[in-house]
């Protein structure tokens, strides 16, 4: 008599053995995703410290009349400032909603008014996960050009 189908152990053995490929292709995938995640995230803050960096740098490098008290700096007519965790230009943000500022500060660094140099410190932390943090120090300073004839 030829035995035909399948017995019970041989389907309890396939299905157990597909569960684990499962289970393991489930693993690499949530593996790849949540790396892709802390990718973009670790993304969005270099971006963040780039244009800012970049932006209050040249601010007061370029600007014909540069002043600040601890918690803004004035660069012409356009003012940066902390608000709401932002750090705005004239109000408007200048950082993604993925980072949130916790901190803007600024001092003095430099001699005075000729030579204005100012020490900028803004520190950031992911606005889903506060314990992804980082801090940006920044240190800017009025050009001194001048034209003789």
């Amino acid at each position: 008599m030829k035995r035909r189908g399948v017995s019970l152990i041989e389907m309890l053995v396939a299905m157990g053995m597909s569960s684990m490929i499962f289970i393991l292709a489930s693993s690499i995938l949530m593996s790849m995703l949540t790396a892709n995640a802390r990718n973009r995230r670790q993304e969005a803050f270099e971006q963040v410290k780039n244009d800012l960096t970049a932006e209050l740098t040249n601010a007061v490098k370029w600007a014909e009349d540069v002043s600040y008290a601890s918690d803004q700096i004035t660069a012409g007519e356009t003012v940066y400032r902390m608000d709401n965790g932002h750090v705005t230009r004239n109000g408007s943000a200048l950082n993604s909603n993925e980072v949130r500022v916790t901190r803007f500060e600024v001092t003095e660094y430099g001699p005075g008014e000729d030579n204005l140099s100012l020490n900028i410190q803004i520190d950031l932390e992911d606005a889903m996960n506060n314990s992804v943090k980082d801090t940006i120090k920044i240190a800017a300073s009025k050009r001194l050009t001048t034209f003789e004839e």
